[in-house]
């Protein structure tokens, strides 16, 4: 990213003013400690919103880089939004990404999105618009992390077997239903896509939720987490060569993984940290 500035000199025997427009790089942000905050967005082809707000996430994670993972979900919502565009090559919705919409909220349109499933003040659930979502995540990232996560991955490509590693590291003593949920997305997928000004036929759809390894509302890493001990979790994965989402890209896939603390009498369902590997290095 970057921002012009508008340098201007008096020069004193003419009493002229010179301005120049100069072309300066917007420093990267450091964030203050190693939190990594997950978006959830729920989004549609057929959406023309959706188009702005996919514009809105490469520019957030222009500036937050690693610190920001990004899952797109299309789902079955009964609302012409969610639906391919006409004519459309792929069908992105999933069954267990309307799963996961379910297990986090409805929400009254598209494009909305979770950040890290917080409900914060004043905000009446967990889905939040669009315009919401830079001011939530600056919000989270300074958080300082529950929990470190890492995945790595190793791929034979041969037969399109992906073997992840996730290794969850408590910073502190935790106690509650501490789920871990596993999910491949895809990036680059050129298809169309509804917008303000049209329909665009080679969009590039990136964040795609492809498949949930896991459970769609995670896998029980048990009640309590001791401080420091680390716990690894390992998952051998067949990647299919296509579905109705188009073919599966070994060089565009990614897991994302996260950790949530979960309290469903009182609707908590608070990720505590994330993280994203691809699955070709």
């Amino acid at each position: 990213m970057r921002l012009k500035t508008l340098i201007c000199s008096l020069f004193l025997s003419t009493l002229f003013l010179a301005c120049v427009e100069v072309d300066t790089p917007i420093p990267a942000f450091q964030p203050s400690g190693e939190r990594k905050v997950l978006l959830e967005e729920i989004s549609g082809a057929n959406c023309a919103p959706c188009a702005d707000a996919a514009r809105e996430i490469a520019n957030l994670q222009a500036l937050y880089g690693e610190n920001l993972v990004v899952v797109t979900m299309h789902t079955f919502l009964p609302t012409p939004q969610a639906r391919p565009v006409a004519d459309a090559t792929y069908d992105f919705r999933t069954i267990e990404g309307t799963a996961i919409l379910d297990f986090i909220g409805v929400p009254i349109g598209i494009p909305t999105g979770s950040v890290n499933r917080e409900q914060f003040e004043n905000e009446p659930d967990l889905l939040l618009g669009k315009n919401q979502w830079p001011g939530f995540i600056a919000e989270e990232i300074n958080r300082p992390p529950e929990v470190g996560l890492n995945i790595e991955t190793s791929l034979e490509s041969i037969n399109r077997v992906v073997n992840i590693d996730v290794t969850i590291v408590p910073n502190q003593d935790l106690e509650g239903d501490i789920r871990l949920t596993v999910v491949l997305t895809e990036d680059n997928i050129s298809d169309k896509q509804l917008s303000s000004t049209g329909v665009i036929d080679d969009f590039k759809h990136s964040h795609i939720m492809r498949s949930v390894v896991t459970p769609f509302d995670g896998m029980s890493l048990g009640n309590s987490l001791v401080s420091g001990k680390a716990l690894t979790e390992s998952f051998r994965v067949s990647i299919p060569t296509a579905d109705s989402g188009g073919p599966w890209d070994l060089n565009q896939l990614n897991v994302v993984a996260y950790v949530s603390l979960n309290d469903l009498s009182k609707g908590l369902r608070r990720v505590l940290q994330a993280d994203e590997n691809k699955i070709a290095q």
